[in-house]
């Protein structure tokens, strides 16, 4: 690894563009994008025309009953309505479920070099699991699952504050998600009457959430995968022993459990490199 930075103003300090440059983004989005995530991919779809890269928003695979309901492809449905330019961007292969998977796809077409953009929150854990990983050969034995010239993980340069007059920064995930499972639909509008959302989407928007996102949540609004029952669970050794394969649900990683914390696990993906998550984190596969 020749290079490796945080932050966008760290990577705009590259005066040519990168041949062979992927520029990926990271994208949540339960139940659906908002136009938060529209601001980030206008941004990284400017940076990658900068640097003379080739752009593609990752939608996360991640699906369960408790925060994540939506599977990817209607998240990706919506996000291409809304927002119309990144339509031909999105990542919707079945086959490659993690950004990892998509990283060594990458690595096997040609790309040198790589831009990733991801949540203030998820900066370190990317760049201590690339640290770990690009160039360096597995526990397990075998060659590098990838070799970048350069890895670089930029934050997407949004603080998040709740009493901001700025609606993309007063808008959280979180804040959303339950919006959706109280069904406020007027609090729901208001969120997406923004000028960078697609107006035929804002036409639509009702009749798609009810035929789209509505189906897929619980209709009792209870999570059914409460974090206190995760916490009960796991003292009892009941959940996420040694040997189950589990996914993050914050950074899209699979691995199986190498050896349970006090609070978290540390696991072992199928190319034999290891991450961290919080059991609140993750999901049983």
């Amino acid at each position: 690894m020749k290079n490796f930075s945080s932050f966008l103003i760290e990577a705009e300090k590259q005066s040519k563009p990168i041949s062979g440059h992927r520029v990926m983004t990271t994208m949540r989005t339960q139940p659906m994008a908002h136009p938060g995530h529209i601001l980030n991919a206008n941004n990284a779809m400017d940076f990658a025309k900068k640097e003379g890269g080739d752009l593609l928003h990752f939608p996360s695979r991640t699906q369960d009953l408790k925060d994540n309901p939506v599977p990817m492809p209607i998240k990706a449905k919506a996000f291409g309505m809304m927002a119309p330019q990144h339509k031909d961007k999105m990542n919707i292969d079945p086959e490659r479920r993690t950004v990892v998977d998509q990283l060594k796809q990458d690595y096997k077409d040609g790309y040198k070099d790589v831009t990733l953009q991801v949540g203030e929150d998820r900066v370190e854990d990317f760049e201590n699991f690339f640290r770990r990983t690009n160039g360096t050969k597995p526990k397990s034995g075998g060659e590098p699952i990838y070799n970048f010239d350069n890895v670089r993980v930029m934050s997407n340069g949004i603080k998040r504050d709740p009493n901001s007059d700025d609606p993309i920064q007063k808008m959280s995930g979180t804040k959303l998600r339950e919006m959706f499972k109280k069904r406020d639909i007027k609090g729901i509008m208001e969120v997406y009457n923004h000028p960078l959302v697609n107006p035929k989407f804002r036409d639509k928007l009702e009749e798609f959430i009810t035929e789209n996102i509505y189906p897929w949540m619980s209709k009792d609004n209870q999570k059914l995968q409460l974090d206190n029952d995760t916490r009960d669970l796991y003292r009892r050794g009941m959940i996420f022993n040694e040997g189950d394969w589990v996914e993050s649900t914050i950074m899209g990683f699979i691995g199986q459990v190498h050896r349970r914390g006090a609070n978290h696990l540390i696991c072992v993906t199928e190319d034999g490199y290891m991450f961290k998550s919080f059991i609140t984190d993750v999901i049983i596969l």
